[in-house]
């Protein structure tokens, strides 16, 4: 039976680390199983661990498990360090797997970085898919990030070092990963690796050949609908091709051209396809609502749940 959680950063603004007796309420009462809760940066870590007695309380308040927790690109970019700082980046990943432990959560979910020096006219890589969308800092960053010279450009165009060895950057990143996901066995704990655009693991036949380099069972697939979407990549065969590995699901929705943080079923993503190939697989894992920055996010939560509710139960 699928479980249906909810990100808690959906219900919250800026800088999305609002972690609060509220928002677990909340979660709750639009009918979720389980909240997946955010650790932002190595500061936000910290104040995480002040907060796992509460946030413990409040799960336990409102009957809901944590499903895991998701880790942003400030923590995750350690796995790209120099051989001389190797240690430290992967360190900074177990200390979350120490929190997800304390917390009582089972798993964590990280997107790998994105190569280093990249530049674009954006914050961040992954922002930059369409030339007309300004700059805005997502979950990990604050006001101060964004960037004062930003200009519209009628060109799509990155910035590439000349010295960039994106075979040497993979390696670098799936053997730190490695050091991650042994942790994370000796812990009984699970990581998920999720696809985002413009990173390392953009997209499904990534998310394979990093399987492929690391076959642990304790290392599984996130697949993020609206990022594959982003990239034209067709969704149920993606899950298909992710059988016996992909444990999770983060659902959004897109219109094919420049907004990919819609409800599902508010876009032009067949979830109706989605449902039948997770049914074909035996997807026993579960399904989170998330996007960011909604004025109306307790109304769009509650349709999308029972929309997707409705769909995976017709599933064959």
């Amino acid at each position: 039976m699928t479980a249906y959680a909810c990100s808690s950063w959906t219900l919250v603004p800026p800088p999305y680390n609002d972690r609060g007796d509220e928002v677990f309420a909340t979660i709750a009462r639009l009918g979720f199983d389980a909240v997946e809760l955010p650790v932002l940066s190595p500061a936000d870590a910290v104040a995480f661990a002040a907060d796992v007695p509460a946030l413990r309380a409040s799960a336990l308040r409102h009957g809901l498990s944590i499903a895991r927790l998701a880790v942003f690109e400030p923590l995750s970019r350690g796995l790209l360090a120099s051989a001389a700082a190797a240690a430290d980046g992967a360190a900074a990943l177990v200390e979350v797997l120490d929190l997800a432990v304390a917390v009582g959560s089972p798993r964590i979910t990280l997107r790998a970085p994105w190569p280093a020096g990249i530049k674009t006219p954006t914050l961040t890589p992954p922002e930059y898919f369409y030339i007309n969308v300004p700059d805005m800092p997502g979950p990990g960053y604050d006001e101060a990030d964004y960037q004062p010279d930003w200009r519209y450009e009628t060109k799509f165009r990155i910035g590439v070092p000349d010295d960039v060895d994106w075979s040497a950057e993979f390696e670098r990143f799936t053997d730190r990963l490695a050091e991650v996901v042994e942790a994370a066995a000796d812990r009984g704990l699970a990581v998920e690796l999720e696809n985002q655009y413009g990173t390392l693991v953009p997209h499904t036949d990534t998310l394979l050949r990093v399987f492929d380099r690391i076959p642990s069972p304790h290392l599984v697939a996130s697949l993020n609908v609206a990022q594959s979407f982003l990239q034209r990549e067709l969704v149920p065969w993606s899950i298909r091709k992710l059988k016996g590995r992909v444990s999770h699901l983060r659902v959004a929705d897109g219109d094919g051209l420049a907004c990919y943080n819609l409800p599902p079923g508010s876009g032009t993503l067949d979830y109706t396809g989605i449902a039948e190939a997770l049914a074909e697989i035996g997807f026993d894992g579960d399904v989170t609502c998330t996007w960011l920055n909604d004025i109306e996010a307790e109304q769009h939560l509650s349709s999308a749940r029972g929309h997707l509710a409705t769909l995976f139960s017709r599933a064959p």
